[in-house]
């Protein structure tokens, strides 16, 4: 895969990555951070474009 198509996928999904993580957020305890829920989120996208073309 061509890094601007790479690019532009995980661009393309990070709004889902933050609606799922702010759902998840909204149902974990108050010391779980919601940015490391995104945090997390953005690697596991990364990982699974990374791993779409194998």
């Amino acid at each position: 895969m061509y890094k601007e198509d790479r690019d532009k996928k995980i661009i393309e999904h990070l709004p889902l990555v933050r609606a799922i993580a702010a759902k998840l957020h909204r149902n974990l305890p108050p010391s779980v951070d919601y940015n490391d829920l995104v945090s997390y989120g953005i690697i596991g996208l990364i990982n699974a474009v990374d791993h779409l073309d194998e």
